[in-house]
């Protein structure tokens, strides 16, 4: 009995948030690029942008931003790492296993460049902060050296297009029967005051 309970309790607890992920997840905030072992080499982006999209319940689309490494002048395109598998605990914190290795292309202004890499870690907790964490190693075409992209990403709740509601006392507001908002003492015929329609 103990134990469906906790199977109920769970699927209670994640049926709103799976949904939610089957859609495009977008997160914004800093990251880091560089080249691990060559400390000189780190750039900071201060406004990054990364998707991730559930498939499923174990593995899931993860879409990283153009990257622009100033020190070097090179733009790299941004490129998804196509179905990374994961694992989701009982508290909804997916986990990606380490160690994915991945290879896909981009078109680079009429170029196709061949990504290859591998993907460190990866996770995104609900309970914390509604995070992102993702480490990659990659090559991007012909680059002699792997770069690292590094990033802790907040959920963008503004992607909704909702910021915040708040509820408005009604107090003895007064509407007409389109729904404007009207002053009592003007207005004559049927009003609706507190939900209730009155005649004046």
């Amino acid at each position: 009995m103990k134990k469906i309970l906790s199977m109920l309790a769970y699927l209670g607890m994640s049926i709103p948030a799976i949904a939610q992920m089957h859609g495009n997840l977008v997160f914004t905030g800093k990251s880091s690029l560089g080249v691990k072992g060559m400390d000189d080499s780190w750039i900071e982006i201060a406004q990054d942008t990364l998707i991730f999209k559930m498939n499923g319940m174990n593995n899931g689309d993860i879409t990283l931003p153009t990257m622009v490494y100033t020190p070097m002048g090179m733009t790299m395109k941004g490129f998804t790492i196509q179905g990374a598998k994961f694992t989701m605990a009982e508290d909804r914190t997916v986990t990606f296993q380490a160690g994915q290795e991945f290879t896909c292309t981009v078109d680079d202004n009429g170029t196709e460049k061949t990504i290859s890499g591998v993907l460190n870690s990866a996770s995104y907790s609900h309970v914390a902060g509604n995070v992102f964490s993702v480490d990659v190693t990659f090559k991007y075409g012909r680059m002699p050296i792997p770069a690292t992209y590094i990033a802790s990403l907040t959920y963008d709740r503004v992607a909704t297009g909702i910021k915040d509601v708040k509820a408005i006392e009604q107090g003895e507001l007064t509407y007409d029967l389109q729904g404007r908002l009207t002053s009592t003492k003007d207005k004559k015929g049927i009003v609706i005051r507190n939900g209730k329609k009155f005649v004046k």
